[in-house]
């Protein structure tokens, strides 16, 4: 699970959060609060890794369309710098969503412009290193290996994308909890593919192995 929770806003919304220093409770003027009550909401859905309308879905259900661009900012906030006592968890009809009793103190350098979504249904990711991304370059071609993981050699793909998942978090889904030292730099490369060129017969989806992809 991600330490990251992401509070998105529109333009209005993050120049005042930038300006004030803190997010606001929903409702804090009025009294009034959101569908889960007074407090700052969040979501832990990474704006690398999901479209504007996605985020508005989940954020706002059935009323998304009048919140249009309520997606347009995203401020960054660590879940462990929160106090967990006051933040619950609502995940209704599978939307994400958390909500803070309390307003949260940022930065400015905490909220940013919404960045460009690059998630891709097609694309899954080969992560090597340095090294065997030369070769793979020079050859033109990833070599099936054994990578020691009780699957059988192949090569090796995952659903990870590089812009919403680090290297470890990567390291850890690919070879476990405890990374062998000789995979330590797996991650410092990664070819991208396209999974709709891959001979599907031959695509095999090892899932069910501690929540890995």
């Amino acid at each position: 699970m991600s330490d990251k929770l992401y509070h998105y806003t529109n333009k209005a919304g993050a120049d005042g959060i930038k300006r004030t220093g803190v997010i606001r409770r929903s409702g804090s003027a009025n009294g009034a609060g959101g569908a889960f009550g007074a407090g700052v909401y969040f979501t832990d859905l990474d704006p690398h890794y999901y479209f504007r309308n996605e985020i508005l879905a989940n954020n706002y259900g059935g009323i998304a369309a009048s919140f249009k661009t309520n997606s347009d900012y995203v401020v960054i906030v660590n879940r462990s710098s929160l106090q967990q006592g006051l933040l619950t968890q609502n995940n209704v009809d599978d939307r994400h969503i958390y909500c803070y009793a309390n307003e949260v103190p940022v930065r400015p350098n905490q909220v940013f412009d919404k960045p460009t979504c690059r998630y891709s249904p097609v694309d899954i990711y080969h992560y090597t290193s340095t090294a065997i991304a030369e070769t793979i370059k020079r050859d033109g071609r990833i070599r099936p290996t054994d990578n020691g993981q009780g699957i059988g050699k192949g090569v090796l793909l995952t659903e990870l994308n590089p812009y919403a998942n680090y290297r470890k978090e990567i390291l850890a889904n690919n070879y476990g909890k405890d990374v062998p030292k000789e995979y330590a730099n797996r991650a410092d490369n990664v070819v991208v593919v396209d999974r709709s060129k891959l001979n599907k017969a031959k695509l095999n989806m090892v899932q069910n192995i501690g929540n890995r992809n």
